[in-house]
């Protein structure tokens, strides 16, 4: 009977299946990285997208507040001076021939 060596045969494909799995867990590790990066990028606008909404409700804050001075600066009450608030509720308030109502919620 002859005698065949299979060692170098099996250590190449031992070889062979490592460098593979190796392979493979790189390309696992770069989709993984990229799966982190897009969901991270995802939430960033998101979050930049309401600040910037934030931002704008603000500014129309400051416009609407202005006005609301504006209009209180024109129908001035005796008993609560210049500086009248309006407040969000269904409150009245009477300022000489002027009736100011609040939004109805």
């Amino acid at each position: 009977m002859a005698k065949i060596n299979l060692l170098p045969w099996r250590e190449e494909r031992r070889q062979q299946l490592t460098k593979e799995y190796y392979v493979m867990l790189g390309v696992a590790a770069a989709v993984a990285l990229a799966i982190v990066g897009a969901v991270y990028w995802i939430y960033s606008q998101n979050i930049d997208f309401q600040i910037k909404r934030n931002n704008r409700i603000k500014n129309e804050i400051v416009k609407v507040e202005a006005q609301i001075k504006e209009i209180a600066g024109e129908c001035w009450h005796p008993t609560l001076g210049g500086d009248v608030a309006v407040s969000i509720n269904r409150r009245v308030l009477e300022c000489d021939h002027v009736i100011i109502l609040g939004p109805t919620f």
